[in-house]
């Protein structure tokens, strides 16, 4: 491995993009760097107006970061780095993965890791290489409030773990869809980025009731083995923004997931976990509440804390660590990616929701700011996610259940590119 020492304590990290999110690992890693936890050596980004932005935005050119046009050059010219994140667009995932472990330069990868079973394989190859493991960055399993609940999980403590579920519902404009060149598709050239709600906004959610539902340790996600899926676009886009899920999964627990990108007065994250008795309902902004027969017994608030700035300290840790165990490993991340794609392949076509049941909470000075309303569909997401069975025009019970092991990956996905052209 090369010898990455250095006089000075601080991480050495460089961030690949100075658009898009890579402006939230700035932010981040500007706030550490002021803690004296890390320094940012260098970034890149292709497009010159976005490298401006963030020179002048985080002060590069003061801190002494060096900006380079690609990617190549950057770690051609800073040869000595203790981490590199990536939070580039998901085409770019396995390839730049690929280069920064042949390297032996530590990874940060943003989530998800990639949302095509196939290439999370052949990723899952080359990170046997990687002579730190990769994080990835799902912010939410590392919680205190999380953790703590889910060993008292283990325990017993509630006893039998029946179903997890999560509400999302957050409003999106159509300018969303319009922030770069695969959001809201499934193929980009080919390539299947297969981008859902359920693999991008929400993502941190279907990966957290996986970790929920992982009865076999702290760092086990169950898998599902067979799914059921409704999913709905009221934009227009290729992709859905609205989506109806559920999923038998290996630990005897049914997962069930319900969210929208359509208008809502309030944002909306709540995970619940029922078990025999008990229900716990978990938010990542306010905390936790634990009920019995309906009624609260124990509240907890969420710690405040920034999710993103722990997670990087946290890979950044993992170089002088003996335990080597990222908070979620590349492999971790495999029930997740095989569960989105096979709600998108259990879907079949997705259905446009009828102009009739669509409204729009307009901005008058842009368009693009206009978000649909669908009069009902907060009421029927709860109901999705709360009723064992449920039913609406929306989900059938009665839908046909698509089997893990019946599914080939590479062949399934292959058919909705062909449905889609």
């Amino acid at each position: 491995m090369k010898d990455r020492s250095h006089k000075t304590q601080a991480h050495r990290i460089a961030i690949t993009g100075c658009g898009g999110f890579a402006r939230k690992h700035h932010k981040a890693i500007l706030n550490l760097e002021k803690r004296g936890l890390v320094k940012l050596v260098a970034t890149c980004d292709p497009n010159p107006q976005q490298r401006s932005n963030a020179t002048h935005d985080f002060n590069l050119n003061g801190r002494g970061v060096k900006q380079h046009e690609s990617f190549e050059s950057m770690l051609t010219e800073n040869p000595l780095l203790d981490l590199v994140t990536l939070p580039t667009p998901l085409p770019l995932h396995a390839s730049m993965h690929a280069t920064l472990v042949k390297q032996e330069i530590p990874v940060y990868l943003e989530k998800p890791p990639t949302l095509y079973p196939v290439e999370l394989e052949q990723m899952l190859q080359v990170e046997k290489l990687a002579k730190i493991p990769t994080t990835i960055g799902f912010n939410y399993i590392h919680e205190d409030n999380r953790r703590e609940l889910k060993q008292r999980i283990l325990a017993g403590e509630f006893g039998k773990l029946h179903s997890v579920g999560f509400i999302g519902h957050w409003s999106r404009p159509m300018k969303y869809y319009a922030r770069n060149f695969w959001a809201g598709k499934l193929f980009t050239n080919g390539y299947p980025n297969l981008d859902n709600p359920a693999g991008n906004a929400f993502s941190h959610f279907l990966h957290n009731l996986l970790h929920w539902a992982g009865l076999e340790s702290m760092n086990h996600w169950a898998k599902a083995h067979a799914v059921q899926a409704h999913y709905y676009r009221t934009q227009a886009i290729e992709s859905a923004d609205t989506l109806f899920l559920k999923a038998r999964l290996d630990s005897d627990v049914e997962l069930r997931f319900a969210v929208s990108h359509t208008w809502n007065e309030q944002l909306v994250n709540r995970e619940i976990l029922q078990f025999d008795k008990h229900r716990i309902l978990y938010d990542v902004n306010q905390g936790y509440q634990i009920e019995l027969a309906g009624k609260a017994i124990e509240t907890g608030i969420a710690h405040p804390h920034d999710h993103l700035e722990t997670n990087l300290i946290a890979a950044c840790e993992l170089r002088t660590s003996q335990n080597r165990r990222p908070t979620t490993s590349l492999a971790d991340t495999v029930p997740f990616v095989e569960l989105q794609a096979l709600g998108l392949i259990a879907t079949g076509k997705i259905k446009a929701l009828p102009e009739t049941d669509i409204e729009y909470q307009r901005d008058n000075s842009d368009s693009s700011n206009q978000v649909p309303v669908v009069a009902g569909l907060a009421e029927k997401m709860e109901h999705f996610v709360q009723t064992e069975n449920a039913t609406s025009d929306l989900y059938s019970s009665s839908k046909q259940w698509v089997q893990l092991n019946d599914i080939n990956f590479k062949n399934s996905i292959h058919e909705l590119n062909q449905a889609s052209a």
